[in-house]
């Protein structure tokens, strides 16, 4: 009888969906780095190229742990890329950055009851020195008064305080090449959380992320502490609370705040250029889930 015919070739995967629509991958608790830029992918030492051609070595498999792709022909092994096929870790490095984010979203509407349309995805942020960005897309820029704390959320049983210092940093001047500038700017350097939990116990939660406990490896033990019904506590590097409904995940050099639908990151960085004044700032993202963030409206 005439031989078989060969069978089909298999399709290729797509590629993993490792990064968001902002080219950022999220790293674990354990990594190093909070999250990785593409084409890099998080590991246990930092963030490791994903050239495209090359395949992913899935993590956890003990594989040499200083790289996370091999390229066509070779396989992951545990002394690194070795000759041979790979059919345990099938997935490509994509060859193209993922797509763009989508517009932000027009303002909410209220239909004829007054009832606002929730946006799922508020998002907005404060960084730098520092410039917000609201969460339908508009802009400003922010000048604390140094020593001086202001409230950056007040929403039913929780509010968000920061506090700003003054800081002289240097920036490259883009009208003299090769030349600097020296900025008088403004920081945040505290950021502070204070709830109600538990419901009718009405217990009473404070939190407090402090610039001034960060090392020079942008991380420290003592960075984040507080309160929970009286009872003092810190969190480390890698650690967790819990306060009823209120929980705190620290990471290397960042912490997520989540208390009902409301999320908090903190995240320390330098003041790059630092001059004098501290020399650490803390940036904050703030993320509200359902329809959270127009509740309290009439």
């Amino acid at each position: 009888p005439p031989p078989l015919p060969p069978p089909p070739a298999r399709p290729p995967l797509p590629p993993r969906e490792v990064w968001d629509c902002h080219g950022k991958s999220t790293c674990r608790v354990e990594d190093p780095s909070d999250t990785c830029d593409y084409p890099y992918l998080c590991g246990g030492g930092g963030c490791y190229e994903c050239p495209p051609g090359n395949h992913i070595c899935e993590r956890d498999r003990g594989y040499w742990f200083a790289q996370r792709s091999c390229p066509a022909g070779q396989k992951c092994d545990s002394s690194g890329c070795v000759d041979g096929e790979d059919p345990d870790n099938p997935y490509p490095c994509p060859d193209a950055a993922p797509p763009a984010c989508p517009p932000p979203l027009p303002p909410r509407d209220f239909d004829s009851d007054g009832v606002p349309d929730p946006n799922p995805c508020a998002y907005a942020r404060i960084d730098k020195d520092p410039h917000l960005f609201f969460a339908n897309g508009g802009t400003a820029d922010f000048r604390g008064r140094n020593g001086q704390h202001y409230c950056l959320l007040s929403a039913p049983r929780l509010a968000i305080n920061i506090k700003t210092e003054d800081a002289t940093f240097q920036l490259h001047n883009l009208h003299d090449k090769g030349g600097t500038l020296d900025v008088d700017g403004s920081f945040i350097t505290e950021v502070h959380f204070v709830a109600r939990v538990g419901g009718r116990k009405n217990k009473p939660c404070l939190a407090s992320f402090w610039a001034g406990e960060v090392n020079e490896f942008n991380t420290g033990f003592n960075m984040v502490n507080g309160t929970c019904g009286g009872g003092p506590f810190f969190v480390g590097t890698g650690a967790s609370k819990r306060c009823e409904e209120m929980l705190i995940a620290v990471r290397f050099s960042s912490a997520e705040f989540t208390i009902g639908d409301w999320v908090a990151l903190v995240r320390a960085n330098w003041v790059y250029g630092h001059i004098s004044g501290p020399a650490h700032r803390l940036d904050v993202s703030l993320r509200a889930r359902g329809g959270v963030a127009v509740r309290p409206l009439p």
